[in-house]
């Protein structure tokens, strides 16, 4: 699938390794990972997307999507991802 194996656990049903996978790649200058990260804009974790955002952010400032992701985040009902955002 990926040029990376890491890649393949961003789908990983469990929350801890996608978070850990996403962690390790948002590290990581690759066309591979450059694919994959706007998927977890929509992960159902909250420190999934927002490590997604600011990697993507980190890449292009203007990103549309990871910017309305954060800001979604950022108003969230839940207090602990208001406050990871």
């Amino acid at each position: 699938m990926f040029g990376i194996p890491l890649i393949e656990n961003l789908a990983n049903p469990d929350d801890g390794l996608r978070l850990s996978a996403a962690r390790a790649l948002a590290r990581i200058s690759n066309e591979d990972v450059d694919q994959a990260f706007p998927q977890l804009l929509h992960d159902t974790n909250p420190n999934v997307r927002l490590t997604a955002a600011r990697r993507l952010l980190a890449v292009d400032p203007a990103h549309a999507r990871a910017r309305a992701a954060l800001a979604a985040d950022t108003v969230a009902e839940a207090a602990h991802v208001r406050e990871a955002a």
